[in-house]
């Protein structure tokens, strides 16, 4: 029996290395409306197949050993509508001439809603950019309002309002879990932030570079992790375009942003830039309390290889500095305030190796790191007609009260009795760093498409902050030191396998295993 399924197995892979080299070559051209110019850097997938190809600087691409078989041909560009072309592939080459036509809002119909997607088991939805500059998002998790059955919002990025699919509440419990978010690839984490139960902050993060969304409600692949209420892909805008200034403007916010996709001449790759300046205030008869945002990102993209096994490599970069702050405002009670610093910085690092060899399709690297600064403090009026014991012990015991003039470090301290007023700090400083390692093996055998995934990760997550602290101890009230950084840092290994089996079995049905 052990030799019969020994037979089987060479006679299966020898089959499946001989189907594989029986591909042909899809190539063409890409233009683009109205002056069919050639769109450099648009992205050409043959979905079934894992494989793609990006165009030249003549907008020439060339996808080689395409098996034998029907599948769909998705052209995308920055700028213009996703284009897609069903093609059967036999024994001879395709060629495409393809034009795409502007994505903007002069076209004469315009969706406002999360498109769902047809060519996925799992439910998912798609939200493209025209969606987004007619609904005007502010803030990433306003996109819940798109889906089926989301409430309208007024995008305001006063409340920091996270994403939480399948959960009207919000996510509860641990902060590894909940709902995703990932920016081209990357994961926005908050395991290192102490005490956080909500899912992942995204009013830092620039709206107006956004040039897709796909939110996913169903079950996701395993190589997403910990999550267990769906995921949000977000993806920046990537490729040439001409500057793009962009202003909204509704009774609590104010945001202006201009973007540019620089061409860096031939083989050099591609450059986007993009600045943004934000401002939500809740009271419009005073607008002094504020929360605000200035993004700068920038997203390098350039393909080594293209002839033979191209690499595609994309650097990004990406810094906020804001927060929200009432220290201005002169309606404040009694001159207390309360301001806080949102300042972070996250750089990526994404490679994808298109190998194309009858035993791997592709391979993905992806590494990552991101820090944040995000020290709040709070000045209020405090009083107090008697003396109040503030507990400070850190030891277990009996412990004496004592004046704090006498014994600046006594466990319990006499507090002061009057009007006076205590300052607050809380200092967090969490840093997340991943890297991430993807093999992708997907072969048509006659209808049978199948796809492999093998791939592992590695994250790490701590804080570098102080923890909650007081100007003056003599007002501190009853409290007990907590570092942040003198917690350990949390250590993650990941490997996964994954693999998916598809038969079309009739018009329209595609069996999925």
């Amino acid at each position: 029996m052990t030799g019969r399924i020994a037979l089987i197995i060479t006679l299966f892979l020898v089959w499946a290395e001989t189907v594989s080299a029986q591909g042909v070559a899809v190539r063409g051209m890409v233009t683009v409306e109205p002056k069919r110019e050639a769109a450099e850097f648009a992205y050409v997938f043959i979905k079934e197949t894992g494989l793609y190809a990006i165009t030249d600087d003549k907008g020439r691409f060339a996808i080689r050993n395409v098996p034998h078989g029907r599948f769909t041909v998705s052209v995308q560009s920055m700028g213009y509508a996703t284009l897609t072309i069903p093609i059967v592939v036999g024994t001879d080459d395709i060629t495409l001439d393809v034009t795409l036509k502007p994505d903007n809002l002069q076209l004469d119909e315009v969706e406002v809603v999360a498109r769902r997607r047809t060519d996925e088991a799992t439910t998912s939805y798609t939200i493209d950019r025209q969606t987004l500059d007619n609904q005007q998002i502010i803030n990433v998790g306003d996109i819940t309002s798109l889906l089926p059955g989301g409430k309208s919002v007024n995008p305001s990025l006063m409340n920091d309002s996270r994403i939480a699919l399948r959960s009207g509440s919000g996510e509860k419990g641990n902060a590894a879990f909940g709902t995703a978010v990932e920016v081209d690839g990357v994961r926005m984490g908050n395991n290192a932030e102490t005490g956080e139960t909500s899912g992942a902050s995204t009013r830092s993060f620039g709206a107006s570079n956004i040039e897709s969304v796909e939110i996913v409600t169903g079950i996701p692949s395993v190589e997403y992790g910990d999550l267990s209420n769906g995921i949000v892909k977000v993806n920046t805008r990537r490729g040439k375009s001409p500057f793009v200034f962009e202003a909204g403007v509704n009774q609590h916010t104010r945001q202006v942003a201009l973007s540019k996709g620089f061409e860096l001449g031939r083989r050099a790759g591609m450059l986007n830039l993009s600045v943004e300046h934000a401002r939500s205030f809740s009271d419009i008869a005073s607008p002094h309390t504020a929360y605000q945002r200035n993004v700068l990102s920038m997203r390098y993209t350039n393909v080594l290889m293209k002839e033979r096994a191209p690499l595609t490599m994309s650097l990004s970069l990406r810094g906020n500095i804001g927060g929200y702050n009432s220290e201005a405002d002169p309606d404040e009670h009694l001159d207390s305030y309360r301001r806080s610093r949102d300042n972070n910085f996250s750089g990526s690092l994404r490679l994808n190796w298109l190998l194309n060899k009858a035993w791997i399709t592709s391979l993905d690297f992806t590494g990552s790191l991101a820090y944040a600064d995000k020290r709040s403090e709070t000045y209020s009026n405090e009083s107090s007609a008697s003396t109040q014991p503030y507990i400070h012990a850190t030891t277990q015991g009996y412990h004496i009260a004592e004046d704090f003039a006498l014994n600046p470090q006594a466990s319990i301290v006499l507090g002061p009795t009057g009007y006076w007023y205590l300052r607050t700090f809380n200092d967090t400083k969490p840093v997340d760093w991943s890297m991430k390692l993807k093999a992708t093996w997907i072969r048509q055998f006659g209808r049978l498409t199948n796809r492999l995934l093998l791939g592992a990760e590695w994250t790490n997550s701590r804080n570098d902050g102080r923890g909650t602290y007081y100007e003056d101890m003599r007002y501190a009230p009853t409290w007990r030191e907590y570092r942040y950084d003198e917690l350990p840092a949390m250590n993650n290994v990941a490997l996964y396998a994954e693999d998916k089996v598809s038969l079309p079995v009739g018009l329209g049905s595609t069996f999925e295993l």
